[in-house]
């Protein structure tokens, strides 16, 4: 389908052409006559299209992307300098990698002081049994912040951690991004574990002993 009219200026009848065309001149459909075609044409989109055979003048500027040989078709200068968001992610991961190592050496150091207090030599003056209080304490003050933390964070994973038994150290360890809380109960935990299981176990089994005695005596 036609696109563009062209008038013969002889004989005054209109010769179709296509607005595609890629020919220097067509020739008139009635006289014959030779009609220059023009160098830009007019697309049914009303904007402007360069002939196939055009080329471009060597004033023409170059796209900076098309100079640099980037095609990416992106500015060459937006891509050399990095957005301030993109900065911000940047400065945020580098301060995760660093809060990850400090929370890493807290953990081996803690970890080995409790350890060793616990299991070689204790502390002068110190009964081991009260060592042993003392870090059971500490892992019950813990669960109580963990507690919080998630209820802090998300309403629902603070009640998961109310309701559900040992969920706040499933919390820490796999949800929380508390690095600093997770080396301090890690260590607690390397170190006094098997006596907080000891403890857990005797406080099910005197919870289990009174439900089965009310059980029995309804």
């Amino acid at each position: 389908m036609a696109d563009i009219l062209l008038t013969c200026p002889d004989c005054g009848k209109q010769t179709p052409i296509s607005e595609y065309a890629a020919e220097n001149t067509v020739a008139c459909h009635d006289c014959g006559k030779s009609l220059p075609i023009p160098e830009r044409i007019k697309s049914s989109g009303g904007g402007l299209k360069l002939r196939k055979d055009a080329h471009l003048s060597t004033d023409t500027p170059i796209p900076t992307w098309q100079a640099t040989g980037t095609g990416s078709g992106i500015p060459a200068a937006t891509m050399r300098q990095p957005s301030a968001s993109l900065a911000r992610d940047i400065r945020r991961v580098k301060l995760n990698r660093i809060l990850q190592s400090l929370s890493w050496l807290m953990f081996i150091v803690l970890a080995a002081a409790l350890v060793f207090i616990r299991f070689r030599h204790g502390l002068p003056f110190v009964p081991l049994d009260t060592i042993k209080q003392y870090g059971l304490i500490a892992i019950g003050i813990s669960y109580l912040v963990i507690i919080i933390l998630a209820l802090k964070d998300n309403m629902f994973d603070g009640l998961l951690a109310i309701v559900v038994p040992l969920y706040p150290f499933y919390y820490l360890f796999c949800i929380s991004n508390a690095v600093f809380m997770r080396a301090i109960v890690a260590a607690l935990l390397l170190a006094f574990g098997f006596d907080f299981v000891l403890l857990v176990q005797m406080i099910w089994l005197q919870v289990y002993n009174k439900v089965t005695y009310w059980i029995q005596n309804v």
